[in-house]
């Protein structure tokens, strides 16, 4: 760069805009750079320009229009790397660069969702265009999300079919020989909280690792889960249920979410993309209790929750070879509230409310395991109830 723009390392605060250094972090060289004046500093081809009252020229990856902020309330030009996705930049002698961490994550969120943000405009690479008609006259992406979520169903439906039965047949034939009492409680508590948490999951996504991954953990979380039920361990049987509830949670909430991020709020398509979406879920619903009930009957209990784990594998497979490719960034960055300390104070209150519940639970498997407390299906069950009608009048208080 010249005409006499100064780099100001890392470290240092820059002079010509007091406090700029608290807002992406200070940059560096080949990282994001900071200079007072216009657009036209900004004359790397590596990088765009963000925080300006205009655009004279559309960088590559941009669409003119309107930005504000905290850069363009000070004045300045912050110039961030084009490869936005990746998070990547060019050094001076051309040689790739990849952005400190601390530095990546605080400019990847104002780039998306924080104070450096568009008005009346988006990032090309965040809405696949209204052209975009290869899969039944919609994004290729919701073909993805499709299966993905079929294969979910599939693999869900599938557990459920077998869990009640699975738990009350006799050991001898290679039941658990639960009591209908047991069993069933064990059944109403596990699909209570399936659906229970997914508003911790949803919050997970929106704050802390974004739609993307969540569903990419849930379905690991679910493979896992499954694979755990057709073990012959009793201990493995809980875990696998907890590692269900956990996955599903993450996963469920959060795939339907991308696609509704597929399309711009003026898409006429965004309804009927739903319609074929929820397909996808009569169709994994149809077929698995078919499929997984027959194989667990029939041949082998064990062997019908590892062919409803099969099916996760194959969602999780076509949503990893297709995702990156496909949903384009929808998903993929958490939400934010436009203030970066506020988000950072949520996602740290967050994170210690799930720690702390996660530290219970395994205080309370501890003990029960001892022997010290006693703790039984029909117990957590009624317990359950109690734990909704809290949730209820919580989230009515709220809202009132």
């Amino acid at each position: 760069m010249d005409g006499g723009n100064q780099e100001f390392p890392v470290g240092r605060r820059w002079p010509d805009c007091p406090g700029a250094d608290e807002i992406l972090g200070c940059g560096s060289k080949g990282d994001i750079r900071a200079w007072p004046g216009q657009a036209s500093l900004c004359e790397n081809a590596s990088y765009a320009p963000l925080g300006l009252s205009h655009f004279p020229v559309a960088p590559k990856g941009f669409r003119p229009g309107l930005y504000s902020g905290a850069a363009s309330r000070l004045g300045i030009t912050i110039c961030l790397p084009l490869v936005v996705r990746s998070f990547s930049s060019h050094t001076d002698s051309g040689g790739p660069h990849v952005l400190p961490k601390n530095v990546r994550n605080r400019a990847s969120s104002a780039i998306f969702h924080g104070a450096i943000k568009p008005m009346g405009q988006t990032l090309t690479a965040t809405i696949p265009p209204a052209t975009d008609t290869r899969f039944f006259g919609h994004p290729r992406g919701l073909a993805t999300l499709f299966f993905t979520e079929m294969w979910e169903r599939y693999s869900y439906y599938g557990t459920r079919a077998l869990l009640i039965l699975y738990m009350t047949a006799a050991t001898v034939h290679g039941g658990l020989g639960f009591s209908v009492v047991k069993a069933g409680s064990i059944y109403g508590f596990y699909t209570a909280m399936v659906y229970l948490l997914g508003m911790p999951g949803g919050w997970i996504a929106d704050r802390i690792i974004g739609q993307r991954r969540a569903v990419l953990y849930g379905g690991i979380l679910i493979s896992v889960g499954n694979l755990c039920l057709a073990s012959p361990s009793i201990t493995a049987f809980y875990a696998g249920l907890a590692l269900l509830m956990m996955g599903t949670g993450l996963l469920k909430p959060n795939v339907s979410t991308i696609v509704g991020q597929l399309y711009s709020p003026e898409d006429r398509r965004r309804d009927a993309a739903f319609s074929i979406f929820y397909m996808g879920i009569n169709v994994g619903a149809l077929v698995s209790p078919l499929i997984c009930g027959w194989v667990g009957e029939k041949i082998n209990w064990r062997l019908g929750f590892a062919v409803s784990a099969l099916g996760m594998v194959a969602g999780l497979t076509q949503y990893l070879l297709s995702g990156s490719k496909l949903l384009g960034e929808a998903g993929l960055h958490p939400s934010s509230t436009g203030d970066l300390e506020r988000d950072q104070r949520q996602k740290r209150s967050g994170s210690l409310v799930i720690a702390g519940f996660l530290f219970v639970i395994v205080v309370l498997a501890v003990l029960a395991s001892r022997g010290v407390i006693s703790i039984t299906a029909e117990t957590i069950s009624n317990a359950l109830g109690w734990v909704l009608i809290a949730l209820a009048a919580a989230v009515f208080s709220w809202m009132i």
